[in-house]
């Protein structure tokens, strides 16, 4: 039975997927830990990566947030680990481990980071078409029939200062997608995966009322 109310609510904003992660400094005993937490599971995982995975629910929705931790592809000798967590509303197995909500017990304590947020949202066509008069990218099947519309933007504070980028990504002639990216300095935790969310949809309504201006 899924948890109630552990992390974000995406059904609110309409956010089907919200991703963040970053490099990470672990100390031995962090990183004892969360290896013991796997091999208690999976006796042959010795080496990362390692994932973790839950579902938690709101109201007669279930989420699934699952997370990973494995041996940064950067070279800063400082942050040799890389955390990924990834939460989307649809609750499949799509993997299994260890809670989620207690490797976030063993990252404690944990400096801050600079960590990377894209959250992805769909809109129908009720909602309207506030991207028409950007130019686009246009992705047609063998019978001439339009499969992929997709362009992406900065988003810009009121003093130039580059805020993150949004995609747009339209599907056939009636499903719209859109991802916002941005970064972030912030330390990994339930509590601030809801911070992620709320600045994306922030962003996500600025891209729209600066359209809304501009026709």
């Amino acid at each position: 039975m899924a948890d109630e109310g552990i992390f974000p609510n995406l059904g609110t904003v309409s956010c089907l997927q919200l991703t963040f992660g970053a490099d990470i400094r672990l100390s031995p005993n962090q990183v004892g830990a969360i290896r013991d937490s796997i091999l208690a599971m999976f006796p042959a995982s010795s080496v990362p990566p390692w994932y973790f995975r839950e579902v938690y629910g709101w109201d007669d929705t279930a989420y699934e947030i699952a997370a990973s931790i494995s041996v940064s592809n950067r070279s800063d000798p400082l942050k040799p680990y890389s955390a990924f967590f990834r939460i989307q509303t649809s609750a499949e197995q799509a993997i299994d481990g260890p809670r989620v909500r207690d490797l976030l017990y063993m990252l404690e304590p944990q400096e801050n980071s600079l960590i990377y947020c894209t959250a992805s949202f769909g809109r129908g066509v009720q909602d309207g078409e506030p991207y028409l008069s950007l130019d686009s990218e246009l992705y047609r099947d063998d019978h001439g029939r339009l499969a992929l519309e997709s362009y992406s933007m900065s988003i810009y504070d009121e003093v130039d200062a580059k805020l993150g980028t949004a995609e747009v990504r339209r599907i056939g002639d009636e499903s719209n997608f859109y991802s916002v990216s941005f970064s972030q300095e912030g330390q990994f935790s339930a509590a601030f995966s809801s911070t992620l969310l709320d600045r994306a949809v922030t962003l996500f309504r600025r891209v729209h009322r600066a359209r809304a201006r501009e026709t």
